[in-house]
């Protein structure tokens, strides 16, 4: 599983995104956990979700893509982020 992203929410609190993809190809995993940690320095950001919390946000097939809006601290406005799997 590789760490994502942080999404800030509009109560102060964040969701972390992980993604996974299975070891034959097959496909695809998008997680969200609402628990966690993240931590930031000057050039790197470590983000641990609680593996227990993970969700199910979307599974992606071969050629399949999946869209979602990402608020993160240094913007005032969401990015749309897209996840392929190729």
């Amino acid at each position: 599983m590789y760490p994502g992203l942080c999404s800030n929410k509009p109560d102060g609190t964040r969701d972390i995104y992980m993604f996974e993809c299975a070891p034959d190809g097959s496909g695809s995993t998008i997680y969200r956990s609402g628990f966690g940690v993240d931590m930031e320095t000057a050039r790197t950001r470590v983000v641990v979700p609680d593996p227990s919390r993970l969700e199910t946000v979307k599974r992606l097939e071969k050629g399949e893509s999946f869209e979602m809006a990402i608020k993160i601290d240094r913007n005032s406005e969401p990015r749309r982020v897209r996840f392929t799997h190729v």
